[in-house]
């Protein structure tokens, strides 16, 4: 049996993608996206400021990623306390804790229609912050692998 290790995506990464998402079209020069990075990488405290990019040029950080940050920081320091991989368990597949719901299923659910207050109410021993977690893991984990349904990319003669 082959052992995999799920990728880490620095916290650091996620601001910086959500400060580039936040900029709605608005272009930056290699150099400057460089000097947004370096400024998140360094920062050692939740408390981002402003960054000025050139005379005239200030881009404040701190509205554009600190929810991002702090979702990400919360769910770094719980989805321990929510989440299992157990290779006797559903074959390894992540789970909530105590249960064989897994991080997938709540992912579906979800994009299903269904809400976060729904799996609540169908689960009443699973809380709130354990479904979040595994809906953060499940979307930033795909399955791999080919689709199930066959190859949806060829179309049907």
């Amino acid at each position: 049996m082959r052992k995999t290790v799920a990728a880490h995506v620095p916290m650091h990464a996620v601001a910086y993608a959500r400060a580039m998402q936040s900029l709605d079209g608005i272009k930056m020069e290699k150099k400057s996206k460089r000097l947004v990075w370096k400024f998140l990488r360094n920062s050692k405290t939740d408390k981002f400021g402003a960054l000025e990019l050139s005379p005239g040029l200030t881009l404040h950080l701190e509205p554009l990623v600190t929810e991002v940050w702090d979702r990400t920081r919360v769910y770094l320091e719980t989805r321990h306390e929510h989440l299992a991989v157990d290779p006797d368990i559903l074959g390894g597949e992540p789970i909530l804790k105590g249960t064989r719901i897994t991080c997938q299923s709540v992912l579906g659910r979800i994009e299903g229609g269904e809400t976060l207050d729904d799996l609540v109410e169908d689960y009443p021993g699973i809380s709130k912050e354990a479904f979040e977690a595994a809906l953060v893991y499940a979307k930033a984990h795909p399955p791999r692998g080919r689709p199930s349904a066959g190859k949806p990319w060829r179309k049907a003669s």
